[in-house]
């Protein structure tokens, strides 16, 4: 890696922008002669010097510091800059790293640079290593600095290291909860994570210091819905979407999560209305078209709708299990019963171990009068679904259609 090529292009911690008189710089060692173990002055020194070109002397002011004074960050971060011209890439991320642990140096300062380097790991991979290893030194050094633990987090995000970053916004957090971004990307992770407890949890809490922020609301609503707590996902979602400023795509999977709810909720005329919505927003959406369409069928209303809306997704996408069945099935349901054998035939070729589509497709036979062969369906999909309570009912004959 050649340093001079990339950023960082220099390591600063003190502004010398401006040069001193030659007076002023008389004055200056004046003090450093009166106070001769005072490591700042001589410090300053080292960055007029730097600055003026005279590497040599700033150098060996650094070093002179550092026998006195090994732990001494700045001249740790002067050594780094001087490492760092000389294209000496590992003896540069020594001195940083040493710096790092020093707290007199502001804390913005070392994320600056870690900043400018955090990029170049892409084209160096070398440098992951030692950048870690300074975010972790910075979250010692600054324990009770949010910038710190949430810039460790990112990069363990970053790595696929999910549960230590987890750690790191939780931390970042409790010392600082006004930052939004750090609530979003740490319900995020426990979303993807699939975390629900949790995330319900966290979400809430995020809400109390965000409240007009509709991400959070979905956060909080789809994690409602994995937990089947349907009524709160309907407060929820309406509590979303009545914000000032709506957010179209987070609207969106609102208006889903609501009319999934208000669907198990028994509250048609709301969930079609949600569903409806929905395709207002993203006329071509598949997973609502296929949804709605399924929610219609098993209701046996508006089959002609539900059809039409199936049929859009199996144009987009013929081969999905999913949509072929949800065809079938309201193909069933309109008395279509040799076409609907076939999608879900196609559907199970696809996905053989479906409980749903199995129950479904021996439904569909029985329909056809073609019962023992219904009853392997049925007896496969309660191997698959051992909790249900419909199926050991069409096995047994006692189920009445």
């Amino acid at each position: 890696m050649d340093i001079n090529k990339q950023e960082p292009q220099a390591i600063t911690v003190v502004d010398t922008s401006s040069s001193l008189t030659k007076e002023e710089l008389q004055e200056l060692k004046k003090l450093i002669a009166a106070a001769p173990g005072e490591n700042r002055y001589q410090g300053l020194l080292a960055e007029l010097y730097w600055q003026m070109g005279k590497r040599k002397e700033a150098v060996n002011i650094y070093q002179d510091i550092l026998k006195s004074e090994p732990s001494n960050g700045f001249a740790h971060f002067g050594m780094a800059e001087y490492y760092r011209s000389e294209n000496r890439k590992e003896d540069m991320l020594r001195e940083l790293n040493e710096a790092f642990k020093d707290s007199r140096i502001n804390v913005q300062a070392k994320m600056n640079v870690l900043f400018s380097l955090i990029p170049l790991i892409e084209n160096d991979r070398s440098l992951k290593a030692p950048i870690f290893e300074m975010a972790k030194t910075a979250t010692l050094a600054h324990p009770n600095e949010a910038m710190t633990h949430t810039v460790l987090a990112d990069l363990y995000f970053a790595d696929n290291r999910e549960k230590e970053a987890l750690a790191e916004y939780e931390t970042a957090i409790s010392i600082d909860p006004g930052n939004l971004e750090v609530w979003k990307q740490y319900c995020s992770i426990l979303l993807e994570a699939r975390s629900m407890e949790k995330l319900q949890v966290e979400s809430e809490k995020a809400i109390e210091y965000f409240p007009e922020q509709a991400i959070l609301y979905y956060y909080q609503a789809t994690a409602l819905s994995q937990l089947k707590e349907y009524e709160k996902v309907a407060k929820t979602t309406k509590m979303g979407l009545g914000l000032y400023a709506p957010d179209e795509q987070i609207n969106l999977q609102l208006y889903i999560l609501q009319g999934d709810a208000l669907h198990n909720l028994k509250d048609y005329a709301g969930s079609d209305k949600a569903f409806d919505r929905a395709l207002v927003l993203d006329p071509e959406n598949l997973f609502v078209l296929n949804n709605y369409a399924y929610y219609l069928s098993i209701r046996k209303a508006q089959l002609e709708k539900a059809k039409s809306m199936s049929a859009k997704t199996l144009d987009r996408a013929p081969n999905d299990a999913s949509y072929l069945d949800t065809y079938g099935w309201i193909l069933y349901q309109m008395g279509e019963k040799e076409e609907a054998a076939k999608y879900i035939g196609k559907s199970l070729e696809k996905e053989p171990n479906n409980a749903d589509v199995l129950e479904h497709m021996g439904d569909v036979l029985k329909s056809l009068n073609r019962g023992s062969e219904s009853l392997t369906y049925w007896k496969k999909a309660l191997e698959l679904n051992p909790d249900s309570e419909v199926l050991p009912k069409k096995i047994d004959g006692s189920y009445v259609f």
